[in-house]
This record gives structure tokens, sequence and C-alpha cells, in this order.
């Protein structure tokens, strides 16, 4: 059979594509790594307030790959996600997220975080301290650092 009659039939002799990656193992991948910054602000203050968890959840369903694994699966990555950084500690999962996050999704992370931190009303020293260290992880410079943060007080005083 001639090249043309295989092209016409179907057949080939080129390889098969490439099997497609897994897309939703790659947005729970990308998802994982946004959670883990909030997740580590909402322990800061020592204890974790229903309004940062609210907060968690609804602020983290706006980034793309959060939504395309639906409300029970970003649940189950913020369960996942916890007892992750307890075991292994925030240093560790956030070097893995800033490893996979590309610099927009961290900021979007380090954003989220920041109103996690606000959302029982106050912020406190340690929540302060945690979000510093957080931008400076994911390489996120200080003057984005404060950006976001003059960005997070204006929308709070317009709310």
């Amino acid at each position: 059979m001639g090249l043309f009659s295989k092209l016409r039939s179907g057949q080939s002799n080129a390889p098969a594509a490439p099997a497609q990656p897994d897309a939703n193992a790659h947005n729970i991948q990308i998802a994982r790594a946004v959670l883990a910054a909030p997740i580590l602000t909402c322990y800061a203050d020592g204890e974790v307030a229903w309004e940062e968890t609210q907060t968690l959840v609804e602020r983290s369903l706006l980034v793309p790959e959060v939504q395309a694994i639906g409300f029970d699966a970003a649940l189950e990555l913020v369960k996942q996600v916890t007892l992750d950084l307890h075991q292994r500690g925030g240093a560790t999962v956030l070097a893995e997220a800033v490893s996979v996050l590309p610099m927009v999704l961290r900021e979007m992370s380090l954003a989220i975080s920041m109103q996690v931190a606000a959302s029982d009303g106050h912020i406190d020293e340690n929540e302060v301290n945690t979000l510093s260290g957080i931008a400076q992880r994911m390489g996120i410079s200080v003057e984005k650092f404060r950006e976001l943060t003059q960005l997070m007080v204006k929308g709070r005083s317009a709310a």
C-alpha cells in the first residue's frame, strides 16, 4: 500500500501522537501549590478562625486550576496540604510550591494569604511575619509585596 493510500485510509507509518498530559493531575498539582501559602497563613496566629477557612476556600476557587478540580476536591486538598505542612514543615512545602508555580500564581497565592490573614478582622505580628516570609520564599520582591499589601488594604477599606 502506497503512502497516499495509507493516508486516505487513516493508516500511517508516523508514530502515534504523544498522549496528552493528564490535565486533572496538572490542575491538582497547581491547586495544591496555590493552597500551601494560604493554609500556612491560617495557622500563623495559633488558631484557625472560621472566617479564615471560608476566605481560603472562596478565594482559592477563583484560581482556574482550583476551580477546575471542583469544590470537593479542593476541600480534600486543603486537608492534605494541612497534614503535609504539619508533617514536613512550611519551608519544604513552600519550596515545592515555588517549583511548580509561575510568578503570577505565586503572587495570587500570596494575595489569597493576605486576604486570609485579614479575614478575622485583624492581622497580628505573627501573620505579618508569616506573610513576609512567604513572599521571600516565593521570590516575590519587597516592592511587589508592598504593592499587594496596599491593594489589600484599599480593598478592605472599600468593603
